[in-house]
This record gives C-alpha cells, structure tokens and sequence, in this order.
C-alpha cells in the first residue's frame, strides 16, 4: 500500500513539474511575442518616417519584392523604392524562430485631389501579406494574407491596413471590388474564400457584383472570390455584420497612428500656425488695447475725484 501511495505522489509530482513548465514555456512565448511585436514596431518607425508619395519602404525583416528594374535594391530595413517599380511585394508571416515578422510601409496620392499636395494615402502590409501591383500606382491590385490566425495572440492577423488622411475619400480596387474609404479599414483575403473588409472609423463603401454596401465603424462585409487565380470578385458584399474590435490590430494602428498623423500637409501645418500666431498677435493687441483703456479709466476716475475733493480752509 504504501509503495502503491509512493508512486501516485511520483507521478503527481512528475505531472506537476510538467505542468509548471508548459505554463512557463506559454508565458516565454507570450512574452517573446510581445517584445517581437514592440520591436518590429520601433523599427518601422525608425525606418519609415521620411517615406515620400508613391514610395514603399521596407519596415521589418522580412520583405521579399519583385521589381521592374533588376537593378534596384529593396532588401534591407529603411530602404525605399516607387511604387510603380513594384510587381509584387511579400511581407513574411511571423517566424518565431528567425525571429522575422514582415512589415512595409507604402505612401500613396491614389486619388487624392491635386488640392492636398502633401497629403497621403497609408498603406501598411503586415505579417504573411502578398499583393500584386497591377496598375502600377496600386489603384488596382490583387492581394493574399495568411490562412488562419497567427502563431501566438500577441500578434495581429495577416492583412493590409489602408487609412486616408483628414477623412478624405479615396477610392481604389481590390481583388476586384471597389473599395471606396475615408479613414480607416483592415483587409484580409483568403483565395477561393474571401476578401474582408472591417471599418476601424470613418466610413466605408464596397461595390461588387452590382451591389454597393456601405460599412459604419466596427462594422465588416466578406465579397466571395474565386476565378482562375481564386482572386476575382465572383459575388456581391454580404450584408454588414459588427465585430468585436480586435484588441491586437487596434494597438497595431495605434502604433502606427503618428505616421498617419504625418499625412496632413504642409499647407494646414502653415495655415494652423499662422491662425495661431495671428490669434496671439491678436490676443496680445486686445492685451495693450485693454491696458491703455483701463489707463484712460484710471486718469479720468483720478480727475473727477480731485475735482469733487474741495480745499480745506486753514485752521482758526
């Protein structure tokens, strides 16, 4: 009996011991892809500030690129190509191993109106996302992202954020679907499944197969694909359903939220500036003004009370 008591507290020890090391291996890696997501991250951020219209820059390892000219070179974090040299560009999915999570950042006028010269369409291409250039200027393209979630839940799904600035509206095709957006989506497309569309804010129209829907923020439509390449718009968008806003993607736009930021134009930065210097110019006009009348008040208070006050008369 007692041996028999022996070897069951063996086993739960030994099971215990497994246990607490499953639990610290979950923890590792969870914790090993959050700092990997921070660091992929900072280093977009370093690389991609500057980036100019209609250039794509290559934010994180690992970026794999097709380009028109065999030449150039878009191999390396930072470094920076036109769009139009574009063919195809890949953004690796998450490998925790290499420790590589592909990030690129593209800037882009679309159709912009020619009124907001320094203004920009953001197109961020994320972890296991492949599209194809097929207009050149990416007005028209066909993309992938990876099939099903990623490989820890500190990361966000493969997809392809696209923000226009100040709420503007820009309209572009995806894998055949008209996409028509002022603020913010998120799109994932799966071949021979579908392309989803989620509105993060903003507002959102999609017209395929002769039916245009419109989205409200936190709000998602699926456009079934299919054809040859499995790509081509074979239907029209569902009707919207709302979704949960995805904690993950959220804190990836977040991150990214002051690149966006930097799509306002020089022109409001000057135009803001001025109003704001004029504003204190005024406010420091009205300031002397109103000292110099409450100068006047004061003399002309002072003057009546001395007329009012009558001379004494000496003593008896």
């Amino acid at each position: 009996m007692d041996i028999a008591l022996t070897k069951i507290a063996k086993l739960v020890w030994i099971g215990s011991v497994i246990c607490l090391q499953l639990v610290a291996t979950v923890a590792q890696g969870a914790n090993g892809c959050a700092e990997l997501f921070q660091r992929a991250m900072d280093t977009l951020h370093n690389s991609c500030a500057e980036v100019g219209r209609n250039e794509a820059c290559y934010g994180n390892q690992s970026i794999m690129a097709t380009l028109r000219d065999s030449a150039l070179s878009f191999n390396s974090v930072g470094e920076r190509v036109n769009v139009a040299e574009i063919e195809r560009l890949t953004a690796s999915a998450l490998d925790l191993e290499t420790q590589h999570w592909g990030l690129s950042l593209l800037k882009l006028k679309v159709n912009l109106p020619d009124t907001l010269p320094g203004a920009n369409v953001t197109f961020l291409i994320h972890g296991g996302t492949s599209v194809e250039n097929v207009s050149g200027d990416m007005q028209v393209f066909y993309f992938t992202s990876s099939l099903g979630e990623p490989q820890c839940k500190q990361m966000p799904p493969s997809a392809i954020v696209v923000h226009s600035p100040n709420h503007e509206r820009v309209t572009f095709v995806a894998n055949g679907v008209e996409v028509n957006v002022g603020s913010t989506v998120v799109m994932s497309a799966q071949p021979n499944a579908s392309m989803d569309v989620y509105l993060v804010e903003g507002s959102a129209t999609l017209t395929a197969g002769g039916r245009a829907v419109a989205l409200q923020p936190n709000e998602m439509t699926s456009i079934p694909l299919g054809g040859s390449d499995g790509l081509q718009a074979v239907g029209a968008p569902s009707v919207p359903t709302t979704q949960v806003s995805d904690a993950i993607t959220s804190s990836l736009i977040t991150d990214v939220d002051d690149l966006f930021d930097e799509d306002k134009t020089g022109d409001a930065k000057a135009n803001a500036k001025a109003n704001n210097s004029r504003s204190q110019s005024n406010n420091s006009a009205n300031g002397k003004a109103n000292g110099k009348d409450k100068e006047k008040d004061k003399e002309k208070n002072n003057g009546k009370g001395n007329q009012g006050t009558k001379p004494q008369k000496g003593g008896r």
